[in-house]
């Protein structure tokens, strides 16, 4: 976001201007008109006047390829400190590193943002791109206003329909042209003293021809002709190219390579000198550059494309030398997918190969998939030698690209001849496990994965890697090999990180983890998807983050670790929420409530359960669906609703029955063992205990097996047969080594603490597993009704005269809340304790936000007010947002005004009440929350300061009726800091001095009243206050 630069021909342009200025609040202006009309420019102008952030992307063709727009739309954002390229070309993936910048630009600067995107014709038929720049548009800070530029508009329906119906600003050709005064005007400034009404009929008030005819560069009498079709090339290949000296002809065909010309980029390619000369040659000629910046130089489009065209024609060896150039600084500067872009534009297809040689296998597992379709449909099948890696390269990139029957079928072709080198050869299997696997071929994949396990030896070692992922995946969701599957991953992930794919490694290791959770491992699986985790935070890879974290939150359940596992989960959701990923947010509620549910709070689950429910609805997801009416079934169960809790299981078993999947089916069948047996139905219940346990056995799922055989036996125990659920209890014994292990029997505790107390005192128990159910028996007995058992962090507030916030003792900081609006959000729940809506809460914080951008304010700010405190803390009812009732806080205000409650217990005058006052009075420290000002804050403030004057003053009577006048005077000396013109607080701290024996004090008092009053209000002492300083001068009794 480099500072802009204007070029000093350029007219301010009030008339315009003023529109644009008017528009700031609409989010949106469009400014369409064919070449030469000043739209950059007269953008350029308003963005140097309005202080907000400028970010500009300037468009090409380059543009049309989403990953492509993704990194120029996160430097502009974010500048240089953009973070590394998106992973994938998937919209979500890059909707998430889109996110992250977004967030760096809020943080790095707290003025909104004005985001421009100039030459919006490239996007006219680039569906994707424009529905990313769509998306973008929706997920910017609020406040955020967005200029649209170009001679076309984007193809988005929004933006159509907010420009038809006039909800945003339009300026189009016939605002854009110069009127008869604006001509004027630049003719006197540029010092042109011919006819203006002249040149400006004869331009019809076309901005670039006017300019050029002020300039000098075009003549009057030529001017008329610029305004016929094609005029403008004409004219720049007759006039412009003509006015060009000799010396900076080649430099300036040599950069017409480059889109846009950096300054270092163009000093390595024709000399700073050259470079220098250059620029100091088109700053007076506005018209032939767009948008120039401290770093940059943008030709305009129509000129460069003379000078490109130019150059290829009359000057071809020059056209490659100069492509050469700037494709090898590109490629050292690790630009690749800039110097792909050239290489296509320039139609210099032996260095698009070149490059393509050198860079394929990274692209490839940086997911580039839409610019390397881009490069091959580019080349053409001619082009690329059939034995080349490159082949093999473009077989998979049609499998990502939605052609996995023709990268099979070429793919099958290409292996059968017998002299296709390894590196061609394996890619080309790789495309075919791609292509199989996407087709649902299984069997063909199995014996693929067979027929194929010996050629991996002596092949690239990233392929390799990248073949023992498919093969693990393979492993684990059709053939159910969990040995070897684990054996694959950490092979692949020890490959990959000494070859420095680094995507690929922590892919291996976040699928690791969540094969090793299945397999019982929880330990292991939590430090797998810690790496992973972490892994993705460097990676940007916001959306592999989100489910990473997701099943991280169910490791930290399995080990107990419940506190983490909130908090974990919490930012899953989050991330998935940022990416606009409704499954993974679900997901993460859903995973959400099992926390609860293992904590022993079948509410608090039930509501997460619910939520995630409603999201099915919309992302359609059976295995969502499936957990989350088991878990609604076993929340209900908690409360007794057994035959809703019966009725959900089924429900939940019909759908698991559909989905033949047998881990599914398992855990619907517990559940109704669970149902049954709590209704009476022992026999049944047992069956469907027995079938589960058999499944989670012969699938080595160790934490469902647990679970499983806990059911078995307090299914039999309700059926009476106490030997054959003692019998289960140590087979359950002999699989329980480490405490760890019982956090996932927790549920089934709370469900039947009479049991587990029975368990826990069977001989045939192991210590570790008596101890453990002992301790959660202990912790349900012991919690309190409608307490959460996990204990929440505790807040301690201070609001009067600072502001304090303490978590667990520990403050939080400004930079912990991000924002002071999520700060200022936190104190207005405290002051409402019955709930706000979240629109009256916007009206309260920012009453001037529009209504359309209240719900992502208050969104944004309650997830910063949630990540600096913890997620609990604020919960929602019937639309209603409020502080969680549970959360133990402890506020000055409300000790404050619990203190004068007190008192009012007491009778007036009695020591009782006095103490009470006096705990009041030392809690106000100053006025409340002075970092707030809005009337809100006001309101809270103004009461208070009201109720610490009453209470001073009431305090002060009591001492002085107890004779204690020193006392008494100490208050009083408060109430007038507090409020230096109170006339009575004057009048009774004088007879307070007085009383107490030092009159001089007393009379001092009164004088220094007398000269405020008379200095500030013009008056002079009042006359009790008169009658009192004679009576204390003279002696006379008071």
């Amino acid at each position: 976001m480099s500072a802009l630069q204007t070029a000093p021909a350029i007219l301010r342009r009030p008339r315009l201007l003023d529109r644009l200025h008017a528009a700031v609040g609409g989010g949106l202006t469009v400014i369409q008109a064919p070449a030469g009309f000043g739209k950059s420019t007269l953008v350029e102008s308003f963005a140097g006047e309005v202080d907000f952030k400028v970010a500009w992307v300037s468009l090409d063709a380059s543009s049309t390829v989403p990953e492509v727009l993704a990194v120029a739309l996160a430097r502009a954002l974010a500048g240089p400190s953009a973070g590394v390229q998106p992973q994938a070309d998937t919209g979500q993936q890059l909707r998430a590193y889109l996110s992250v910048a977004i967030d760096e630009c809020s943080e790095r600067d707290p003025r909104p943002l004005l985001l421009v995107v100039d030459n919006t014709q490239a996007l006219s038929r680039a569906v994707e791109s424009s529905e990313l720049l769509g998306w973008l548009f929706e997920s910017l800070p609020p406040e955020s206003e967005v200029v649209l530029i170009g001679r076309e508009g984007l193809p988005l329906t929004e933006i159509d329909r907010r420009v038809t119906g006039g909800e945003c600003l339009f300026i189009g050709p016939e605002d854009l042209a110069f009127t008869l005064a604006e001509t004027r005007e630049l003719a006197t400034a540029r010092g042109w003293d011919f006819d203006v009404e002249a040149a400006h009929l004869a331009t019809g008030g076309w901005p670039i021809a006017v300019a050029g005819v002020v300039s000098g560069t075009v003549p009057l009498g030529d001017a008329s002709s610029l305004t016929a079709p094609g005029a403008w090339e004409r004219f720049v290949a007759r006039e412009v190219w003509a006015d060009v000296p000799e010396p900076l002809r080649e430099p300036l065909l040599r950069l017409s390579v480059l889109t846009s010309i950096d300054t270092r980029l163009a000093t390595a390619l024709v000399g700073r000198a050259a470079w220098q000369s250059l620029r100091q040659w088109l700053a007076p000629r506005g018209f032939l550059s767009d948008h120039n910046t401290e770093s940059t130089v943008r030709l305009n489009e129509s000129f460069r494309h003379f000078l490109r065209a130019r150059l290829l024609t009359d000057h071809p060896r020059l056209a490659e030398e100069a492509t050469r150039a700037v494709i090898t600084r590109l490629m050292e500067s690790g630009a690749i997918a800039d110097a792909i872009l050239v290489a296509i534009d320039m139609d210099d297809l032996d260095l698009l190969v070149h490059v393509l040689e050198e860079h394929a296998n990274v692209l490839l597992l940086q997911g580039a998939f839409a610019l390397l379709r881009l490069s091959f449909d580019s080349l053409g099948a001619v082009n690329i030698d059939q034995m080349s890696p490159l082949n093999g390269v473009r077989l998979r990139v049609l499998v990502h690209t939605g052609f996995p029957e023709a990268a099979l079928e070429q793919a099958a072709a290409l292996l059968r001849k017998k002299s296709v080198p390894a590196e061609t050869r394996f890619h080309a299997l790789l495309a075919q496990i791609r292509a199989l696997k996407a087709l649902g071929r299984d069997v063909e994949l199995t014996r693929l994965f067979d027929e194929t396990r010996e050629s991996v030896i002596g092949a690239d070692p990233v392929l390799v890697a990248d073949y023992y992922f498919q093969q693990a995946q393979h492993a684990v969701h059709r053939t159910a090999d969990y040995a070897r599957a684990d054996a694959l991953l950490k092979s692949c992930y020890e490959i990959a990180d000494e070859c420095g794919a680094v995507q690929l490694a922590t892919l291996a290791r976040s699928t690791r983890g969540d094969l090793l959770l299945l397999l019982g491992n929880a330990p292991a699986a939590l430090d797998e998807l810690i790496r992973a985790a972490s892994g993705w935070r460097r990676a940007g890879a916001r959306g592999n983050l989100a489910w990473t974290l997701n099943n991280l939150g169910l490791a930290h359940i399995t080990v107990g670790d419940f506190v983490s596992a909130i908090a974990v989960l919490d930012e899953s959701r989050q991330e998935a929420i940022a990416i606009e990923d409704t499954r993974m947010a679900a997901y993460a509620v859903a995973t959400m409530g099992d926390c609860r549910l293992a904590q022993g709070d079948p509410a608090a689950a039930r509501a997460l359960y619910e939520e995630a429910l409603q999201q099915t609805a919309v992302v359609l997801d059976p295995t969502l669906t499936l957990f989350s009416l088991i878990g609604l079934s076993a929340c209900a169960l908690g409360t007794g609703e057994i035959r809703h809790a019966d009725f959900l299981a089924n429900r939940a078993l019909e759908l698991g029955q559909a989905m033949a999947n047998r881990p599914n089916l398992a855990s619907c069948q517990l559940q109704l063992a669970a149902t049954h047996s709590a209704s009476g139905d022992h026999l049944n219940a047992e069956r469907f205990a027995t079938e589960a346990l058999a499944t989670f056995e012969e699938l080595d799922s160790a934490i469902s097996a647990r679970i499983a055989l806990y059911r078995l036996a307090l299914v039999k125990f309700a059926a009476g047969d106490r030997a054959g659920a003692e019998d289960c209890l140590q087979r359950l014994s002999e699989t329980v080594t480490e405490a760890w292990m019982l956090a996932a029997l927790a549920p089934a505790i709370h469900q039947n603490p009479m049991f587990a107390q029975w368990a826990a005192s069977r001989q045939g128990v192991s210590p570790i597993l008596a101890e453990g159910i002992g301790t959660e028996v202990n912790q349900v007995a012991s919690a309190e009704p409608g307490e959460d058992a996990s204990a929440l962090p505790r807040i301690a507030v201070r609001s009067l005269g600072q502001l304090v916030v303490e978590l667990n003792g520990e403050p939080v900081t400004d930079s912990n809340w991000a924002t002071a609006r999520a700060k200022e959000l936190f104190f207005l729940f405290l002051a409402n304790p019955q709930g706000i809506r979240k629109e009256e809460a916007v009206v309260a914080l920012s009453p001037d936000l529009s209504p359309a951008k209240s719900n992502s304010t208050f969104h944004s700010n309650l997830h910063r007010l949630r990540k600096a405190l913890f997620y609990d803390v604020i919960v929602r009812e019937d639309n209603i947002y409020r502080l969680n009732p549970a959360a133990a806080i402890e506020w000055d205000v409300e000790q404050f005004a619990q203190a004068l409650e007190n008192a009012q217990r007491h009778a007036s005058g009695t020591p009782e009440r006095a103490a009470a006052y006096e705990r009041a009075v030392s809690l106000y420290r100053g006025p409340f929350a002075p970092e707030f000002f809005g009337e809100w804050a006001d309101a809270i403030r103004d009461r208070i300061e009201r109720q610490n004057l009453q209470t001073l003053s009431s305090l002060a009577g009591f001492y002085a009726a107890r004779g204690d006048h020193e006392r008494a005077a100490e208050q009083l000396e408060l109430v007038l800091t507090a409020n230096p013109f109170n006339e009575e607080a004057v009048h009774m701290l004088a007879l307070s001095r007085a009383k107490a024996g030092n009159p001089i004090a007393a009379i001092g008092t009164l004088d220094d009243y007398g000269r405020r009053v008379d200095s500030e209000l013009g008056q002079r002492l009042p006359l009790r206050l008169q009658q009192l300083r004679a009576s204390i001068a003279a002696g006379v009794a008071i």
